[in-house]
C-alpha cells in the first residue's frame, strides 16, 4: 500500500523515510538510524538491526532471493539473499541491474 511519500515514524519532527513510488518494496532513509531503533514500517513495528546513514534503502516487506528490488517504480536489481522487513538493501544482498557485477565480485580489469 502506498503511504503517500514522507512517513514519520518515532519522531514527528524527523521523518525517517520516503517511499518514492507506490510499487516500491524499499524506502529511502531521510535520516541516520541507529542499531536497536524502533520504527514503524506500514503497520509493523520494526527494530533496525544495524546503524545506517541517510540515503540508504531498507525493505518495506520481506524480500526473497530472486525477487526484484523496486525503487522509483522500476526494478533496480534482484535480491541475492533473503531480506527482512527493515533490513538494509545494498550490494551485499542485491545484484544491480545497472552494474555488471554485484558488490561481492570484482570487475574484470583489462589494464596491462
Amino acid at each position: 500500500m502506498y503511504d503517500g511519500g514522507v512517513k514519520t515514524l518515532m519522531n514527528m519532527d524527523k521523518p525517517t523515510y520516503l517511499k518514492l513510488h507506490p510499487n516500491d518494496n524499499v524506502v529511502v532513509l531521510l535520516r541516520q538510524v541507529q542499531a536497536g531503533e524502533c520504527v514503524m514500517i506500514g503497520s509493523q513495528r520494526v527494530v533496525i538491526r544495524t546503524a545506517l546513514p541517510m540515503g540508504h534503502k531498507i525493505a518495506v516487506h520481506p524480500i526473497e532471493p530472486g525477487e526484484q528490488i523496486v525503487k522509483y517504480g522500476v526494478s533496480i536489481g534482484t535480491a541475492t539473499a533473503p531480506i527482512a522487513i527493515g533490513e538494509h538493501v545494498h550490494v551485499h544482498n542485491l545484484r544491480s541491474n545497472y552494474m555488471p557485477f554485484s558488490g561481492k565480485e570484482k570487475p574484470a580489469c583489462d589494464a596491462p
